[in-house]
């Protein structure tokens, strides 16, 4: 996801603090999470799951009922 925002010839470093590493993580929309495309991204938002952080704070097993992850 770094690599995606970073322009060519420069570098996005993110310190290796959980509070750096979840300000990072948890506001991208989830359409931008790698494997994750327009449909899977609609069903999630009926979900009212529209970021990253979002899904963090869901269950694996309540994930894996809409989506089959």
């Amino acid at each position: 996801m770094a690599c995606a925002l970073t322009p060519p010839g420069q570098r996005t470093v993110v310190d290796d603090s959980p509070e750096a590493i979840a300000a990072f993580l948890r506001p991208p929309p989830v359409h931008e999470l790698p494997g994750v495309g327009a449909r899977t991204a609609a069903t999630l938002g009926e979900y009212g799951l529209h970021t990253v952080g979002d899904i963090v704070n869901v269950p694996q097993l309540t994930l894996q009922r809409p989506v089959g992850w």
